[in-house]
């Protein structure tokens, strides 16, 4: 056989040069990594980044962590209790109300008669920066406006007693009512209901509303909760044969009751007077005298009329469940 002079073709993946070539490069690259790793692994505590503190320690004592969240847990619920709710921001209104009701009087004679009469008295009061006057048919309004930081308790007694010496006020008007002007925000609504009458009701809202008000409450009031109402039915037959009128039971009721003259109901014959108090009863009114016979016996309202005990229909009475109820809204002042 001829031979070439050519070598014999060798791949370079397994000619010999080339794999000590490789051995000796990977050999090289490798050793500064074992020396890296060594000088990191001897540097590493010295760059070992220290943390001191509350964080440290809650790192080290789990159990601290967890304590002070249930304490911040504990804290935030306490101040969630004790945090103060209001639905109106506290307002500063320092103004004192009077009012004076003169029934079936025009605006000019409550103005003449009454305005007239009772602005000297309280105009210069100590503290007082302007005062408004309102008249309107049956009734009279008064608004004292007093000065910052004024003793708003001790104003208003000053109005009242300044009002009290006004002595010429109309015969027929009724007495002053002096009040300090509030606002009121809502607090709490307590129902009262249940198979009882309606006596009962009434009876246990007024004992539930005297306990909130003398606890501290500034006010609370019903719905719900219907006046009590006296009727008292008189045959127009009757009056005749007796010589009497409606004004006349009228003005036999009229001492330390409050009367109120209703004119004459449908049907023939036949007419009402109501009297609304809450400190009397059907037998009472039955005894009241009405006039003196010739024979020298009194006539009573129950001689010649007819009486019965209920409620107000003009306020609608308050149902829960079913049956009847009484609500309480208690406030207080802003």
């Amino acid at each position: 056989m001829r031979r070439s002079g050519k070598r014999p073709h060798v791949p370079r993946a397994l000619h010999p040069r080339l794999q000590a070539r490789r051995k000796t490069r990977r050999r090289k690259t490798r050793q500064p990594e074992g020396r890296n790793r060594a000088r990191m692994a001897q540097q590493a505590p010295q760059n070992k980044i220290r943390i001191g503190g509350v964080l440290a320690s809650f790192v080290q004592h789990r159990n601290a962590a967890n304590l002070l969240m249930i304490l911040m847990t504990m804290f935030g619920l306490w101040g969630a209790a004790h945090l103060q709710r209001q639905l109106f921001p506290t307002l500063d209104i320092r103004e004192v109300i009077v009012s004076i009701a003169w029934p079936g009087a025009t605006a000019e004679d409550i103005e003449k008669n009454i305005l007239q009469v009772v602005e000297p008295s309280v105009r210069f009061l100590d503290g007082v920066s302007s005062i408004s006057s309102y008249a309107q048919e049956g009734s009279a309004t008064i608004i004292l406006s007093f000065v910052r930081n004024t003793d708003m308790r001790a104003a208003e007694e000053k109005v009242k007693g300044a009002v009290e010496t006004v002595s010429n006020l109309p015969a027929s008007a009724k007495p002053p009512e002096v009040t300090q002007f509030k606002f009121f925000d809502p607090v709490a609504s307590i129902g009262i209901s249940g198979p009882f009458p309606e006596s009962t009701l009434r009876r246990f809202a007024r004992e539930i509303r005297d306990g909130l008000l003398d606890r501290g409450l500034d006010k609370v009031s019903f719905a719900g909760y219907r006046d009590r109402e006296m009727e008292i039915r008189v045959d127009d037959a009757r009056l005749r044969q007796y010589d009497l009128t409606l004004d006349d039971l009228s003005r036999a009721l009229r001492p330390g009751l409050y009367d109120r003259p209703s004119g004459a109901l449908p049907g023939a014959f036949q007419a009402q007077v109501r009297a609304v108090a809450d400190d009397v009863n059907r037998h009472k009114i039955a005894e009241t005298p009405v006039k003196t016979l010739p024979t020298g016996e009194d006539l009573t309202f129950g001689d010649i009329t007819t009486i019965s005990d209920g409620f107000n229909t003009d306020i609608s009475l308050g149902f829960m469940r079913g049956e009847p109820a009484i609500r309480l809204l208690v406030s207080r002042a802003v």
